[in-house]
């Protein structure tokens, strides 16, 4: 049988520092070396990152959350 789950991993994940989110290195780190552990790691393909579109959004977030991203991203400096 042919690897059938995506992981999509990029360096710039590691650059996700918010202090007390819980998306941060430590756990990408964790979590990788864990499957590398338990041989799981093979079990996945690797998918290459690229930016979501809205559809794909809007199916973990609500319009609201995304307007909202959307309107903050746009006063970041």
């Amino acid at each position: 049988m042919g690897k059938r789950l995506g992981l999509v991993a990029d360096p710039l994940f590691l650059r996700h520092e918010k202090p007390g989110h819980p998306e941060r290195p430590e756990r990408l780190l964790a979590v990788t070396a864990e499957l590398e552990r338990t041989g799981l790691a093979a079990d996945f393909t690797a998918v290459p990152a690229r930016p979501a579109t809205q559809p794909e959004i809007l199916r973990a977030h609500d319009s609201a959350h995304l307007d909202r991203v959307v309107r903050l991203s746009a006063q970041a400096p």
